[in-house]
């Protein structure tokens, strides 16, 4: 899926970093010298448990500020006149290990659905998925946006229906959140901090296969929700009560418990110290 010298860069970067997390041991003393070890996600909490053979906290190291109600007309709307194009929205680096393509593919495969693909975002990779959008034949139901100000892309995000985000390597992915928050349900791999963030209720996790079933398995989903108008509403509805997990305040409460237990603990050591 990725061009040879992407896929290249990809494998060597996974590799130095397994190496270093194994045996730097710059990396090993820190770890053994820390009080409290945190992933950012649920797969780096389960490499460093690998390497460092201790327990690991988990926090998402993004999250919210604040979640409104959003307007959710659309999705109502969609009940009554759903076969009106679905509303698909994609945004971020155009960057190889961002996947566009495996979306692009996807669609491709389901001609006869109506659908709206808008895409945000700028990168190197931006004239070559041009291309492949016109090759497969989608150039009349895809948009290429750019990069816009923030309050457009905030605009995009409240008319979209659906947020894809076929991304292959992320830690989290905050524009996940800002969909969620949005009330937009989202279709990711389940994988990497995208998939601790998303669950059944306010989206659909795809597993991490291969490039061929990926693609399959994008198609369909896709296909189905376009044709089920009132799991959407749902999930847009559960959206919202799902981004209100992240905000920063609850991320805030968790430290601090976190610092009281250490300081509890050390106090504890710090008297039972015989003088």
């Amino acid at each position: 899926m990725l061009p040879f010298i992407e896929a290249f860069k990809e494998g060597m970067r996974g590799l130095s970093n397994r190496l270093s997390l194994r045996f730097k041991s710059r990396v090993q003393a820190a770890a053994r010298a820390a009080a409290v070890i945190i992933g950012a996600n649920s797969t780096n909490q389960r490499d460093y448990e690998r390497a460092f053979h201790r327990p690991v906290e988990m926090l998402i190291e993004t999250g919210l500020h604040q979640v409104n109600e959003p307007d959710r007309t659309r999705f109502r709307e969609r009940l009554i006149n759903s076969g009106d194009p679905l509303k698909i929205l994609w945004s971020g680096d155009l960057h190889s290990r961002k996947a566009l393509p495996i979306l692009l593919r996807a669609l491709a495969k389901i001609p006869d659905v109506p659908f709206e693909l808008t895409v945000l975002g700028d990168g190197s990779q931006r004239v070559y998925w041009q291309a492949m959008a016109q090759r497969l034949g989608l150039d009349s139901r895809v948009t290429f946006l750019g990069r816009l100000p923030f309050e457009e892309a905030v605009a995009q995000m409240n008319q979209a229906e659906l947020f894809c985000f076929p991304s292959l390597r992320d830690t989290s992915g905050n524009v996940v959140l800002e969909a969620l928050a949005a009330g937009v349900p989202v279709v990711c791999f389940d994988h990497q901090g995208v998939g601790d963030i998303v669950t059944a209720e306010c989206g659909v996790k795809l597993p991490v296969i291969s490039p061929a079933r990926a693609v399959e398995d994008w198609a369909r989903t896709i296909n189905e929700l376009a044709n089920d108008p009132a799991r959407l509403l749902a999930m847009s509805e559960a959206a919202t009560a799902r981004a209100r997990d992240f905000l920063w305040e609850r991320s805030g409460d968790w430290m601090l418990a976190g610092y009281r237990k250490l300081a509890h603990v050390n106090a504890a050591e710090e008297t039972s110290v015989p003088v």
